[in-house]
């Protein structure tokens, strides 16, 4: 059964992914994998302990032992990329990356995704995280009405990292904005990115 689990878990790294992790721009993991890594790394904790708790034979428990470690570490790897790439986004660069996902999606299903989550993966590989308002997050305010559509502006209220206008019959359907009211170092409004 060991033997079984640690071939799958070895056989889930292949070459390609060995250098996405080298490369963090080229990692294309969703946030679904990802919390399937975090998950891989708490079973393999389960797993150690049982080693330790059982003392399979000494060449055996180095064997497990080699794979547990080399296969915790490429899941720390893919983690920490994860989380740099995730958190690492401009502000203009995260609205960017969000509203081309809206459009692929849009070209591809003729309307607008419900909600960005919708989106990931085949279209973002995750909400991108901002600091915009004294952490990185990645909140969305949903706008399920037409209140907003003779001023869509007033829909921002600094409460969430994104605005996005989800009713169908809303003259915004399909836009989201960043959800604050300042300003940038350009003396930009951020939700006018």
């Amino acid at each position: 059964m060991l033997k079984i689990l640690f071939f799958l878990l070895m056989s889930s790294f292949s070459y390609s992914q060995e250098n996405q992790i080298n490369e963090s721009k080229d990692i294309t993991i969703s946030s679904n994998t990802i919390s399937q890594y975090y998950q891989l790394e708490q079973i393999l904790e389960n797993i150690k302990k049982s080693i330790n708790e059982n003392k399979p034979d000494e060449n055996k428990e180095k064997e497990i032992n080699l794979i547990i470690n080399e296969t915790s570490y490429k899941i720390y790897k893919i983690l920490k990329n994860y989380e740099i790439m995730a958190s690492t986004f401009n502000y203009k660069d995260s609205i960017i990356a969000i509203r081309q996902a809206i459009q692929s999606y849009f070209k591809k299903n003729n309307r607008n995704p419900k909600n960005i989550e919708e989106l990931i993966p085949e279209y973002l590989i995750t909400i991108p995280l901002i600091n915009i308002h004294g952490e990185f997050n990645n909140r969305i305010k949903y706008i399920r009405n037409t209140h907003f559509d003779k001023n869509y502006i007033s829909a921002i209220d600094d409460k969430t990292e994104y605005v996005y206008f989800a009713d169908p019959q809303s003259i915004y359907w399909g836009l989201v904005l960043i959800n604050s009211n300042k300003k940038s170092e350009e003396e930009i409004y951020y939700y006018s990115y």
